[in-house]
């Protein structure tokens, strides 16, 4: 995931833990973001990308990658991206890498 800008703020035990658990969010929204094949210019939090799609209102947590909205996707890692950096990025394209 580092090679297409992703990275993570927990401890490396604790992802690999959500990442194998189907019960969580984590498979599906990781295989979502690979499955974008964009590379992002600066990293963002898997977690956080996962907690921003998980509270986003009205949005039902993901446990295959079909059920991934990519609208809802693209939002929480703008949202994590802005966060983590103190931006004000507003549209996802913002975030690649040319």
């Amino acid at each position: 995931m580092a090679g297409i800008g992703v990275d993570f703020s927990v401890p490396a035990s604790d992802l690999r833990q959500w990442l194998v658990n189907p019960d969580t969010p984590y498979p599906a929204i990781a295989e979502a973001v690979l499955g974008m094949q964009h590379r992002l210019k600066a990293p963002v939090y898997l977690d956080v990308v996962v907690w921003n799609y998980e509270h986003t209102p009205g949005v039902a947590s993901p446990r295959q990658v079909a059920d991934v909205r990519s609208d809802v996707l693209q939002a929480a890692i703008v949202s994590g991206s802005n966060t983590r950096y103190g931006t004000n990025v507003t549209t996802f394209d913002q975030l690649l890498s040319a």
